[in-house]
Parts: structure tokens; sequence; C-alpha cells
């Protein structure tokens, strides 16, 4: 190989690197009936270094998904990788979560016990919007920052690291209202919804003596995990998985730049109040990236683009209050990010595959 962007030689190449997905997408799909896709863009999203907002009723597979995929990746000699589960309520003090120092008389000197934010690889924030904003400000620094502060001493959290959040849509009482800061910092937001009657068949039958859960076994390792994620941010050609045309990114650009565009409009024409923000364009970009290699791809085409586009920009965006009134809000924010990627025109190249250095 020439000179590779890696640093070090691949762990896995990308032929390999795609059977343990699938292998790791089969071994949720032996819990979680009939959501494929969802599974797919969990998955994305891990890959992608960003983290999921499930926005769904309870009962649905919520916790039982991020413990499956916990129990499905292997770190080393600990065995499986760390999952840990922060269960929201409105008395959650933020040391519950970040963790607090403690004093040890032995050593007269105060000692960190990490808490659940910081030890998990996978970490389910369960009921996210039954916390505190206090709370929230912690996992906020955690996601973003992947560190936690402890008494003015920051932390790193272990890698690879993924954030799933829950909430429930449905009731309300005795929630917070998730500011735009916090929910601009998950890259993807998701719902399973309810199975097809043959799937809620097939969970019927496969627990009728014990959970599938606890047949799991480990089918990737963390630092296979931790290489594709770096892998998909270099171009085949330097040993990496995925190519980006620049069509592909000023497709992106396009989308983002309209979102913005339909708040210019006359108040009671336009969707939006605010459009998405550059985070959200480097998002779209990095989940598509992900999206593409999950789908044996070493490039990205438009079609990622638009499967990924509802996802990872309809909570990034302010739906206009006229328009809340009429229905659901997140309906309403979905449908809006659908017509503006409709009416952005799709770029028609027709090799999006990496040129070729010729010599």
């Amino acid at each position: 190989m020439k000179g590779s962007a890696m640093g070090n030689p691949p762990i896995i190449d990308r032929k390999t690197a795609v059977e343990k997905i699938n292998k790791l997408i089969a071994n949720l799909n032996t819990v979680i009936k009939d959501k494929e896709e969802v599974i797919r863009l969990t998955l994305a999203g891990f890959l992608a270094r960003g983290h999921i907002l499930y926005d769904d009723i309870p009962g649905t597979g919520k916790s039982i998904l991020a413990e499956s995929l916990a129990r499905s990746v292997s770190a080393g000699e600990s065995g499986i990788a760390v999952f840990k589960r922060i269960q929201g309520t409105p008395d959650l003090m933020p040391g519950d979560v970040t963790g607090i120092s403690i004093y040890n008389p032995e050593t007269k000197e105060f000692e960190p016990k990490l808490g659940p934010i910081a030890t998990g690889n996978i970490v389910l924030d369960d009921e996210l919007n039954r916390t505190p904003p206090k709370v929230n400000s912690a996992v906020l620094e955690a996601m973003s920052r992947e560190t936690v502060t402890i008494d003015g001493i920051s932390y790193n959290v272990p890698k690879p690291y993924l954030v799933i959040a829950t909430q429930n849509p449905i009731e309300q009482e005795g929630t917070f209202v998730l500011p735009e800061a916090l929910l601009d910092r998950f890259m993807l937001r998701l719902s399973l919804g309810y199975p097809s009657k043959e799937a809620e068949l097939e969970i019927l039958a496969s627990q009728r003596n014990h959970h599938p859960i606890h047949d799991l076994r480990p089918v990737i390792s963390c630092d296979e995990i931790l290489h594709i994620q770096q892998a998909l941010t270099i171009n085949p050609s330097e040993d990496g998985f995925i190519y980006m045309h620049r069509l592909i990114e000023e497709y992106i650009v396009a989308i983002i730049d309209a979102t913005r565009k339909e708040v210019a409009k006359e108040k009671s024409e336009r969707m939006l109040d605010y459009g998405a923000s550059t985070r959200g364009t480097l998002a779209l970009r990095d989940a598509a990236r992900a999206y593409a290699f999950m789908n044996d791809r070493d490039y990205v085409i438009p079609q990622d683009i638009r499967a990924l586009a509802v996802p990872v920009l309809a909570h990034r965006v302010g739906v206009n209050m006229r328009v809340v009134r009429s229905g659901n809000e997140n309906r309403t924010a979905e449908e809006a990010i659908k017509r503006i990627v409709a009416s952005v025109a799709t770029p028609s190249e027709q090799n999006w595959t990496e040129p070729q250095i010729k010599f």
C-alpha cells in the first residue's frame, strides 16, 4: 500500500468491515423484529460518531435495541462493550450522571467516582426530557466534547462512545422541553413505531421461554468499530472506505440552504421559523458516508442524502407555529424537510466513484 492516511496498517479491510456490520445487523434483527431500517440508521449514526434520539411511545424496543447493540460489541478481555442506563426523573442531579468526588480517609484525598455518562461505551439516557436542564448540560458536554467534568477536572469518556436518548412524545406532564442546543447534538432522530402483525407474532414466539437478548454474542470489537469510524472519513485511495463527490457536497449544502431560504418567506406562507445549522450540514455528510458504507458502496449517491435528510434535519429546524397548530410538530417538521428536499434539484452525475489517479 502507498502512504496511508490512516497512519497505521488497517485493522480490517473494507470487505471484512462490511461483513462485520452485516453480522451486527443480523444480530440485532434477532431481537428487534421488522425494524431493519431503524437498525441501519442507528448504526450509521454510531459509525459516524454521532448520537441518537428515539422519539417514540413506551414499549417499542428502544432500550432493548440499545442494550442489544452493546451486547453485540466486544471490548477485549473485559467482554462486551460497557452498557450504562440513566433513568430520567425530575429529581435527578448532575452528580448522579457525571459522578462525584469521594473523600478517601486513607490517602486523605478526594477521588473521582465516575457516573454512567462517563463509564459506558453505549449509554441509554431514558426519558431525557424528564431530567432537569442542569443534568442535560452534563449530558451535552459528554456528547459534544466526549468529556465529563467533576469538581473542575475533566475526564475522557471511553471509546467508541454512543449516547442513545429517548423521549415520549405523548405524555408531557412532568417533562422539560429539550432546548435546541441539545437537540442539535443528536445526529439522528428516529422512531421505531409499532411492529407489523407478523413481526408481533414473531416476538411472541421468540420470547416464549426467555428473552433472545440473552443469546446475543459479540460479532465486532470496539477496536474494529473505531477503525471503521476513522476509515469513513478517508478516501479509498488513501486506505479509507468512502469517497464523496464534490457534487454530492454541493447537494447537501443546497438542501441546508433551502431550509434557510424557507425562513425568508412571508410568515403566513413559510413552513419554518429557522433553518438547519452548520452542524446539520456536517451531520448529513457524515451520516451519508456511513450509510453508503453499510450499503456496500465506497462512494455516496444522492439517494443516500434523500434517505437521511428527514432523520438528520427534522429536529434541527423550527416549524412555523401556524403550521404547528394545524397538526403534530414532529410530523410537520418531517413534511417540511421532505418538501424542501423535493424542491432541490438532484445532481445528475452518473459516476460517483473516486477518480483514478493516472501516472
